[in-house]
């Protein structure tokens, strides 16, 4: 079954006449970020709200229209402003082998992963946040990359870290180009500033993968 996952509802990462050009009947599973927009849509059949990610209690994170052994969450509280573009733990697998996948837009702060981190039954298949550092020009830091991105792959300990979307391969054109300055990391050069006067530490198990348009990865735990 197609399915469609929304974080979140903005404009620079997701238009209206995208959404419209897919089949009304596909399920869409949204972020209480994003529901009321996509519900304002009138599009889809089905709209499916889902709030945050609780580790402790997965009875409570289930969905209609969803099998019990999968399940979606946000793992920053919705209510903080600062995290317009939240990351969403997708998480699948039974008591004995829960397993996950955590889609970090704009990279994540390690602390945000503890209820992850704090519940040794969750092992993280991957983790999908970019190196690129993002701030605004007034200072403000919108996309975590470098060596707090190396932070959350030794937090989490995923299989595969994949690259993703505010990387150097992603030009932001217009006023909002104007408005971010983008420093972009490589690996070497965020193990060194990790690292500092010391000898640069490998990801100890982690494959780093970048993934382009149209390529594909099959996760294996």
């Amino acid at each position: 079954m197609d399915a469609v996952v929304i974080s979140h509802f903005s404009i620079d990462h997701i238009a209206p006449q995208v959404l419209r050009t897919v089949p009304p009947s596909t399920p869409v599973f949204a972020s209480s970020l994003a529901h009321s927009s996509l519900v304002k849509l009138n599009h889809f059949d089905t709209v499916v709200e889902f709030g945050t990610y609780d580790p402790s209690n997965r009875t409570s994170n289930q969905l209609d229209h969803l099998p019990p052994w999968l399940s979606f969450g946000l793992l920053n509280p919705p209510a903080d402003i600062a995290h317009q573009t939240p990351a969403v733990i997708i998480v699948f697998g039974h008591e004995s082998q829960v397993n996950a996948v955590i889609y970090a837009l704009h990279g994540i702060h390690p602390k945000e992963l503890e209820p992850i981190t704090s519940n040794g039954n969750v092992k993280v298949l991957a983790l999908m946040a970019g190196l690129t550092a993002t701030k605004t020009i007034t200072g403000h830091l919108i996309a975590y990359g470098g060596p707090q991105a190396l932070a959350c792959v030794r937090a989490v300990k995923p299989r595969w870290w994949i690259k993703n979307h505010d990387d150097e391969h992603v030009n932001v054109f217009g006023l909002i180009g104007r408005a971010l300055r983008m420093d972009e990391y490589t690996l070497d050069r965020a193990l060194k500033e990790e690292a500092g006067e010391e000898e640069a530490r490998a990801l100890e198990g982690t494959d780093l993968v970048d993934l382009r348009q149209g390529d594909s990865l099959a996760l294996v735990s």
